[in-house]
């Protein structure tokens, strides 16, 4: 269980993740929206993770890391991230 009521299911099995969420919803279980991501939230990020994520611009990864180990709000951590993007600024525009 994560914050705001959130279940993260890491799903590698059959029934596929749809099928298994169906099943749920037959027993009155409320799936609101699924969400996939390859992102590996469970670990505390290194700064040095979280400067690299800003120096790409990666405004998605960073603000699910921020949201996971944070806490923040979706806003909280769009705020955050573009935050640490502008902070990023010349580097980031140096790798590309």
């Amino acid at each position: 269980m994560e914050p705001r009521n959130v279940l993260r299911i890491e799903w590698r099995a059959r029934p596929s993740a749809t099928e298994f969420a169906e099943c749920l919803a037959t027993h009155g279980v409320k799936i609101e929206r699924q969400v996939a991501t390859t992102a590996d939230l469970r670990q505390n990020p290194s700064q040095e993770r979280i400067q690299e994520l800003a120096r790409r611009g990666d405004v998605i990864e960073l603000v699910r890391v921020l949201r996971y180990n944070s806490g923040m709000t979706l806003t909280e951590a769009r705020a955050e991230a573009e935050r640490l993007i502008a902070q990023s600024g010349p580097e980031q525009d140096a790798g590309r």
